[in-house]
């Protein structure tokens, strides 16, 4: 077969969907020698999908991927001529846009259903509108459909009724720099990088409502009131969206941020490079994501490779994905965020349990075998096209 992959949504600065491309591109590479994949991407994404296989070819569109109505555009009217040129046979689109008129049959990935959730919020109302027009047009007209967690299924089931067959679990895994590193040289490096504190707790997300984190800072700011630990909140990633968070520019000395008692206490880093990130997990003591809504939820596996100690939500895929090997909380609750934190960081006992799990429960995920998943589904597909 001629699979065509739909690249063209990511951007310089890679985020989970990104991460979860790379991964499985890179895994896919590895089991398929036989069918030919031509990656549909532009210039500004083109190193991170460089497979050097015989069998994988980048074709570079010349547009910005920050312009998102031109590349909404060459997607819907341009890619699909793109497809009958290179004679593809199925259309990959790891990202769920897909073109309204399609030539071929198509897999698509749904790493969540956000558009869906009445509570919780991660576009801007016009983009989240357009997202669940093309979430469901995708959904619908995808010859199947990949979702990453067995929750993702279940909602895409509900959400847009399609049957249960349509729909196949490939759960993400963890790429394997994510893992203890024992050298202190190497940590003290990463410290010295991004001016981190010699004790800090860890968030690692991109910056937007649902990752809820204005709760998190005032769990923190009541953790430092009522506990006396040495401890700062590093919180890793790039700006999505949102007026709150725009206000809690840190790394710029806003005034704004002066609300919570502890503002000193922290710190901003920014987006991070991926190959930085496992240095950050390994030299936090804890861990904690009390996101509102996730697909998957890849950073907790991360932490848990790394020998972190993990707080998790209680919504959404993350009991699933964490299971017994973190505690959960009610991210709603800021107390419950607060106490859970004080519980583990002075409890050695209980931080070595959860290490322990966490080591543990990562074995459960693998790259390789998301990427057979998404293989074998390019097989059922193909086919019934045959």
């Amino acid at each position: 077969m001629r699979i065509g992959v739909n690249l063209l949504p990511f951007r310089q600065q890679l985020a989970g969907t990104g991460r979860f491309t790379q991964n499985i591109l890179k895994q896919l590479a590895e089991i398929d020698k036989a069918n030919t994949y031509f990656l549909f991407l532009t210039k500004a994404s083109a190193t991170h999908f460089s497979i050097p296989q015989e069998n994988f070819f980048p074709i570079i569109c010349y547009f910005s991927p920050t312009r998102r109505f031109l590349r909404i555009g060459w997607e819907q009217l341009i890619l699909p001529w793109q497809l009958l040129y290179y004679r593809i046979d199925l259309l990959f689109t790891p990202s769920v846009a897909i073109p309204f008129w399609v030539p071929c049959p198509t897999v698509t990935v749904i790493h969540d259903m956000i558009p869906f959730q009445r509570t919780v919020t991660k576009y801007s109302k016009i983009r989240s509108v357009y997202v669940q027009i093309a979430t469901s047009w995708a959904i619908k007209k995808s010859t199947a459909i990949i979702a990453v967690s067995q929750n993702t299924k279940q909602e895409i089931i509900k959400y847009c009724r399609v049957p249960a067959t349509k729909v196949f679990v490939s759960l993400e895994g963890v790429n394997s720099r994510y893992r203890k590193i024992d050298s202190l040289s190497l940590l003290a490096q990463a410290r010295e990088k991004y001016n981190l504190p010699e004790r800090y707790i860890l968030f690692v997300g991109t910056l937007e409502p649902g990752k809820n984190l204005t709760r998190l800072l005032e769990a923190f700011c009541q953790l430092k009131q009522e506990n006396r630990l040495p401890h700062k909140l590093v919180v890793v990633g790039g700006y999505g969206w949102g007026k709150d968070l725009k206000l809690l520019d840190a790394g710029r000395g806003s005034i704004r941020l002066r609300r919570f008692n502890f503002a000193d206490e922290i710190i901003f880093t920014g987006y991070v490079p991926e190959e930085d990130l496992p240095f950050l997990y390994n030299a936090a003591e804890l861990f904690v994501f009390p996101s509102l809504y996730e697909g998957f939820g890849l950073p907790v596996l991360e932490a848990m490779a790394c020998g972190t100690p993990v707080i998790a939500s209680n919504l959404s895929s993350l009991p699933e994905i964490v299971g017994d090997a973190g505690l959960l909380i009610n991210p709603y609750d800021i107390n419950e965020i607060a106490a859970a934190m004080a519980k583990v960081l002075n409890d050695k006992d209980l931080q070595t349990e959860l290490i322990n799990k966490g080591l543990k429960r990562v074995q459960e995920f693998s790259w390789r075998k998301s990427a057979e998943v998404i293989f074998n589904t390019f097989k059922i597909v193909g086919g019934k096209n045959q």
